[in-house]
């Protein structure tokens, strides 16, 4: 039965994997010899198209100054058979924010603004409710890492086929909070980047859009690139596509955030710019020592941050090429387009990939760096035939069952609550009902495993979850993705009369077509205070997306939503309106049911 088993396993993997050969590496990789990137990148490409139904998808490759490849595979509109090609026109998501924060290094540039200034000095009555003590000031710099403590999103109107204008945003997003002290760690944050747009506004006493089209698009003469909805139109712009179906794509009001669309071809025009200091349009835009900055950590090793890095706007740690410093990257997501775009700022290489279908975030990540590899190897004349990611598998140690105890509780990530128990020699989580056992490498580090039908363990590859305690918080960081993914723990605390004489089931009094709340139950579970709860969304994979958040009472009027991760550390605040108690989040509001 078992050789059964193995044999199914197999066939499987063999299937995955595709039906065409890998082409055969050439000992050596000459420079300017393309011809086996183009050969293995379409390989791959095709096969990982295949293998996740993606519908269109296009790639190009900078050398220096030169796009030395560029080209589309797939269809760019299913129904009229039309191809996509170099010149097809995809949303770029939040590859935007890159564009954003050269429009700002303009700006600093010029010295009407200064990285290190309060974003208060800039916008007129500009403020967020705060919990926190303290005398740092938010800076421009704090919003362009994502250290600025803003929430990640204000999610009522942020999908809107009518989206309203940065004014009406700036005065929607006062009514919520920070979610820690600027300059504490790193947490994504699209508000941060909507904030930057506004900023442009203000001094360039122009539309964020015209803006970008007169400094950037117009000057390395991106023709096909625009903001919004502009090129929706045009001939050349791709359809949409999820579970092999044509998708409708929403309006975004936070276009300084992810509102760009753009071809591989323009893209690559940007890439060859912002990586070359001698561009024939180089001190058009920025400085060289701008565009240097934009590449430089922007902050020392933060312990809330584990390690990972980032320049003004770029990420820099997550994704590396072996031989080579550092890549600087950033993907992008507009329901269903994905977009991933990286660079070698020290070898001058790059590579932007564009799709429109949504499945397709699930490799195009791996096909930019394998490229950026095969790139380096080319230029270097070095040969790297190992992985890029090391692989935290070790010998298995033996922890004490205390250990095992006190590390074992309820934790938040991705806003769901996660449960790590203590077993005999192991912990074992369950995500997203999957259970996994957790095999200690040291005191402190555990790599997942998954058990077989019950007959045999397979390693989770270059993962690892690392458990430590930092500021009085008990965290355990997940490891092995372009960036470290915290799971804080709960702390146990008794809920208060105030909160438990709100206990039941709340209605959403403002919702909104594109995105709301349904089914709003504010819960006691486990001896915890959680909101139940489905995310309704008319753009997203799952429409229905059913979530349970954990709450912290902070006061009788505040409850802090748990974690360290994207849209936790967010307030549910209590209002009254018109004589009648509702809650308060991220723009909506919820009145209870009687």
């Amino acid at each position: 039965m078992l050789k059964n088993y193995i044999f199914i396993i197999l066939v499987i993997v063999f299937t995955l994997n595709g039906c065409s050969s890998e082409p055969v590496r050439p000992i050596n990789l000459k420079n300017d010899d393309y011809s086996y990137a183009k050969k293995y990148l379409s390989w791959m490409i095709n096969n990982e198209m295949q293998k996740h139904n993606v519908k269109g998808l296009s790639i190009a490759i900078v050398d220096g100054e030169r796009i030395v490849w560029s080209e589309g595979f797939g269809y760019a509109n299913v129904n009229n058979n039309v191809l996509a090609t170099s010149d097809t026109i995809y949303h770029i998501g939040s590859i935007s924010k890159i564009f954003t924060a050269v429009e700002i290094m303009k700006l600093v540039d010029e010295k009407k603004i200064n990285l290190d200034d309060s974003v208060s000095k800039y916008i007129e009555n500009y403020f967020l409710n705060t919990r926190f003590s303290s005398d740092r000031h938010m800076t421009i710099r704090d919003i362009l890492t994502h250290h600025s403590g803003l929430p990640s999103n204000h999610l009522r109107g942020m999908w809107s086929d009518n989206p309203g204008s940065l004014d009406n945003y700036i005065n929607d997003i006062q009514k919520d909070e920070l979610t820690i002290k600027p300059g504490e760690m790193y947490r994504y944050s699209n508000v941060g980047y909507g904030v930057l747009g506004y900023l442009i506004e203000k001094i360039r006493h122009d539309k964020y859009e015209s803006v970008l089209d007169t400094d950037v698009f117009k000057t390395l003469r991106m023709n096909s690139s625009s903001i919004g909805r502009g090129n929706s139109n045009s001939e050349n712009f791709s359809k949409g596509y999820r579970n092999q179906e044509e998708v409708s794509v929403p309006g975004l009001r936070e276009l300084s955030a992810g509102g760009i669309t753009s071809s591989v071809n323009d893209m690559a025009r940007f890439v060859r710019y912002i990586i070359n200091d001698n561009d024939e349009v180089s001190h058009k835009i920025l400085s060289p020592d701008a565009l240097k900055l934009m590449f430089r950590p922007q902050y020392d090793k933060l312990q809330l941050d584990f390690g990972h890095e980032i320049g003004l706007a770029w990420m820099l740690s997550g994704l590396s090429v072996n031989g080579s410093d550092r890549v600087a990257w950033h993907n992008g997501g507009y329901p269903p387009y994905q977009a991933h775009l990286s660079v070698l700022p020290n070898e001058k290489l790059g590579v932007i990939i564009l799709s429109n279908t949504d499945s397709a975030s699930k490799f195009i990540t791996q096909v930019g760096e394998k490229a950026l590899q095969i790139l380096f190897d080319m230029k270097t004349g070095e040969r790297h035939l190992v992985d890029n990611k090391q692989s935290t598998q070790g010998n298995h140690v033996t922890v004490e069952k205390t250990r095992l105890e006190e590390l074992a509780g309820k934790y938040v990530a991705f806003q769901q609550i996660v449960p790590i128990n203590a077993d005999v020699e192991k912990l074992k989580i369950n995500i997203w009902g999957t259970e996994l056992d957790l095999i200690s490498i040291d005191n402190k580090t555990f790599m997942p495993q998954k058990s077989i039908l019950g007959l045999f363990s397979i390693a989770i590859p270059d993962l690892s979850l690392e458990f430590n305690n930092i500021n009085d918080k008990s965290i355990a960081v997940l490891r092995g993705f372009p960036a470290p993914i915290p799971f804080e723990k709960i702390t146990e605390y008794s809920i208060p009369d105030s909160w438990r004489s709100r206990l039941g089931s709340y209605i959403t009094v403002n919702p909104t077509n594109e995105l709301t709340f349904n089914d709003f139950h504010l819960i006691e579970e486990d001896g915890l205070l959680v909101v139940k709860t489905t995310l309704h969304s008319s753009y997203t994979p799952n429409n229905d997306l059913m979530i349970t958040i954990a709450l912290n009472p902070l006061s009788d009027t505040e409850a802090l939503i748990v974690g360290l991760g994207l849209g936790e550390g967010d307030v549910i605040n209590v209002e009254q309106n018109n004589g009648q108690e509702q809650l308060y989040y991220s723009g909506f509001l919820f009145e209870k049911l009687h």
